[in-house]
């Protein structure tokens, strides 16, 4: 462990790694904008997944992004070596990752910089990493995130990070709101998630949209192209009225014009899922129900203007940080215990 400050205007060129879900990334976003609001004429590089780029894509602190295909083109030995070697070419001064896999250590491990930080958690932690971060779970993942800024002497005051869409985003999506609500105020409704014990009931969130329509709003069901058929289910099953009044488009944006429609909603309605990030990074409110996950792990949307919604009164959760594909105890109390009507209430009363 080095002890001694860095003085982080001696550094100019820093490679910032996340390459796990989109709502992590999205929370990275925060350590990028705190370095350039510090030190504004440093260069930053960061990594991250091919669907991550889109949202890196968004972050005016970000100078260059650098896709790292795990999956595919940099899966094999070849891909790898040679994605390490086009890095390398641009001699980092500090490598610092949030990421604590693995395969991003190794990653880590092969890039050539002056001094690199990660989390004492992460793996390969002792043979990689110069600065050991402590990773705490009793804060927020933005906090523990700008934590690794401390060897720097940089506090962990949040920072707004500047976004920009570009024209065609903008142009596209103002367009279809124009011409679907006529001016109206809407809500996404985002029902998706990766894991199943982290989904709220489609028949729940059918009743919350039939609840929520006598108060005149419009609705966007939202979500990724494999949500298409969650998301159809639930428009299939709401009544006529509330169906003109409701547009399902799963599938149909790419991310940054997903992002770009939250930012123009009312309010937003999801899962602990990537939309709860999406929402704070444009200001947009949101309500998030949480089943298997908790807050507590640091996931939370982060706004005063947010809205959690969950059951304490169970003592089986928080059973996952992430969510499983099964309910361990084949209940899933923790979302089917919370009614429609419980959520609209909170609802009304902390958005109406």
């Amino acid at each position: 462990m080095i002890n001694r400050k860095i003085n982080i205007e001696k550094f100019n060129s820093f490679c910032i790694i996340q390459t796990a879900f989109l709502g992590d990334i999205t929370l990275s976003l925060y350590l990028c904008q705190q370095i350039k609001n510090v030190h504004p004429s440093a260069h930053i590089t960061f990594i991250t997944t091919p669907l991550g780029s889109e949202i890196a894509n968004l972050a005016q602190s970000i100078d260059e992004i650098k896709i790292f295909d795990k999956y595919n083109l940099h899966k094999s030995k070849v891909g790898r070596k040679n994605f390490i070697y086009d890095l390398n070419k641009q001699k980092f001064n500090c490598v610092i990752s949030v990421h604590r896999s693995f395969r991003t250590s190794k990653l880590v491990s092969k890039i050539k910089s002056k001094i690199k930080i990660g989390f004492n958690t992460a793996s390969l932690s002792p043979f990689v990493y110069d600065y050991k971060a402590p990773y705490h779970q009793a804060q927020t993942e933005i906090e523990r995130n700008l934590s690794l800024l401390k060897y720097f002497g940089i506090k962990n005051a949040i920072p707004h990070v500047d976004v920009q869409f570009s024209n065609e985003v903008q142009e596209k999506i103002d367009f279809l709101i124009q011409e679907k609500f006529v001016g109206s105020e809407f809500i996404v409704i985002a029902p998706g998630s990766i894991w199943e014990t982290k989904r709220w009931k489609d028949e729940y969130f059918v009743e919350l949209i039939e609840l929520l329509a006598e108060f005149k709003f419009k609705f966007v069901l939202s979500g990724a192209n494999n949500e298409k058929e969650l998301c159809t289910k639930i428009y299939n099953q709401l009544k006529e009225d509330t169906k003109s009044n409701c547009i399902n488009f799963a599938g149909e944006f790419s991310i940054q014009e997903s992002i770009y429609l939250i930012a123009k909603a009312k309010f937003v309605v999801t899962n602990d899922s990537s939309p709860t990030h999406f929402s704070n990074l444009v200001g947009t409110p949101v309500a998030v129900i949480y089943g298997p996950t908790s807050p507590i792990f640091g996931f939370a949307p982060k706004n005063a203007s947010d809205l959690i919604i969950e059951n304490n009164n169970l003592n089986c959760r928080p059973c996952e940080i992430h969510g499983s594909h099964k309910c361990p105890l084949g209940n899933h109390l923790c979302m089917t215990s919370i009614q429609p009507e419980t959520v609209v209430n909170a609802i009304v009363k902390k958005f109406i």
